[in-house]
């Protein structure tokens, strides 16, 4: 039997219903963002409240490209100017707005029915207002799981930032490793041009035979096709770094040191790489909170699967003669045919799958690590072997085998087989010093936190053809 009560009275409880529900203000939602989740990494500091722009990176730029780039301060620019990098940082406001919508209740439902009888009586009519009170309990699980979300998501901008600097040291490099070699090619064209230009005077003399001349103007010409190959290369690897930058055509001049620097002096400690890496791993740390996320999720499905779902409510009803019954109101669903077998079983294969992907992320580290150390190592070798001996060495060969050519003991042959095979040795020694700042860069990223990835390679050909391969063997 329902009770009766005043009309008021019944507005009144639907009301106070409302007021419960109702969504708190900007600033109590603000507050209840914790602390942890505005925190960025060391290198983010000064990004805790997202990247700066407008005038101040303008200038900033402007200020950085007055002189010749290095790596360094082109990965700065990357940093602050890249649009990639602007877009993914934006993911850290989605999750934050995640995180406050998990914290808030589903909204009420306001049901309403008029009902005319044949009689001209007074209209019935029936109200009820329902909340999913189920929700109640889930909103801590969806909280940890949206928490979870946010972390992971910090982990990954600030993965995007160290490959950022990754890739654009990685496309500096190239461009200086071109720009030097470019350098190169064109005294190598001045050198071949006046010995050709030589060797013409001595072959009208009747000094010179017709194969020599042609052997002479052959590795001429080829220097011409390898020096606009060189210039390709710049080319393509300006623009490459134009990418890694932010910078459209002719958006800004910039310029960059010509050559690459030597390695330094002191080598970097090689010392304890593996627990470094590990413990410093953005990506393994990606892993283990998508891993409490899908946990989180697990534990919703599995409140959900016996009780989808459970509305409680008020309901009202005016019967004829304007007098008002009131009384509780629920709704729920019976699990007959869908008892959420599917959606566990899902989620248990998903955390299953996130923990075999978290032990597969260390095991990639692993050989990531010890990889690019082996690389750095070897690369380092072979550039101290071009330095201290086949650079000085080819040299001294080139100067005994002029100072032969020139008292006729030996042939031109001999001399443009000298002389290609020390092209051939220069090419080789800066493609080396390119493929040194290349695993020292992977290595640097991987300790850093973030696995290097697929470079792609040193955008520089490897000195196996051209000139120093444009010998015909033999006399």
């Amino acid at each position: 039997m329902s009770s009766r009560i005043s009309y008021p009275l019944v507005w009144l409880s639907m009301f106070s219903m409302l007021l419960g529900c109702a969504p708190r203000s900007a600033t109590m939602i603000s507050s209840t963002v914790p602390p942890e989740a505005l925190r960025q990494n060391d290198f983010l500091d000064d990004f805790g409240k997202g990247l700066p722009s407008g005038p101040s990176v303008q200038g900033t730029v402007e200020g950085l490209v007055e002189g010749d780039l290095t790596a360094e301060t082109a990965s700065q620019i990357a940093v602050l100017n890249n649009p990639h990098l602007k877009s993914v940082y934006e993911e850290i406001g989605i999750a934050r707005a995640d995180l406050v919508q998990a914290e808030l209740l589903k909204n009420p439902i306001f049901d309403g029915e008029v009902k005319v009888t044949e009689m001209g009586e007074d209209a019935v009519l029936e109200m009820v207002l329902k909340q999913d009170f189920l929700d109640f309990s889930l909103i801590p699980l969806k909280k940890r799981m949206a928490q979870a979300e946010l972390e992971r998501t910090r982990l990954k901008v600030a993965g995007e930032i160290l490959s950022t600097i990754a890739s654009t040291k990685r496309a500096f490099y190239s461009l200086q490793a071109s720009k030097q070699e470019l350098e190169m090619m064109k005294q190598v064209q001045e050198a071949l041009e006046a010995s050709f230009q030589m060797g013409e005077q001595i072959h009208k003399a009747g000094n010179l035979t017709d194969l020599d001349l042609m052997n002479q103007k052959a590795l001429f010409e080829q220097s011409k096709i390898d020096m606009e190959a060189a210039e390709l290369a710049v080319l393509e690897n300006r623009q490459n770094l134009n990418r890694q930058l932010g910078f459209a055509e002719n958006d800004i001049a910039w310029s960059a040191e010509p050559r690459l620097p030597d390695p330094p002096d002191l080598e970097m400690d090689t010392t304890d790489l593996v627990q470094t890496a590990l413990a410093n791993s953005l990506d393994l740390k990606m892993d283990w909170y998508e891993t409490r996320k899908i946990a989180a999720r697990f534990g919703i499905t599995k409140i959900k699967a016996p009780l989808p779902e459970l509305m409680l409510g008020v309901a009202s009803e005016r019967e004829p003669g304007n007098e008002w019954s009131v009384g509780p109101s629920i709704g729920l669903q019976i699990p007959i045919f869908d008892r959420g077998q599917a959606r566990i079983a899902r989620n248990n294969a998903e955390l299953q799958r996130a923990w075999h992907q978290y032990k597969a992320t260390a095991v990639e580290i692993v050989s990531q690590v010890k990889s690019a150390k082996y690389r750095l190592e070897a690369s380092r070798s072979r550039l101290d072997q071009y330095q201290n001996v086949m650079l000085p060495l080819f040299q001294d060969i080139m100067d005994q085998t002029q100072k032969r050519y020139n008292g006729m003991l030996l042939g031109v042959f001999q001399l443009l087989e000298t002389k290609r095979q020390q092209i051939d040795t220069e090419r080789k020694y800066i493609f080396e010093l390119l493929q040194y700042w290349t695993a020292r860069t992977d290595l640097e990223t991987i300790l850093t936190g973030k696995l290097a990835g697929a470079s792609g390679g040193p955008a520089m050909e490897s000195p196996s053809t051209s000139v120093a391969a444009s010998g015909n063997g033999g006399h």
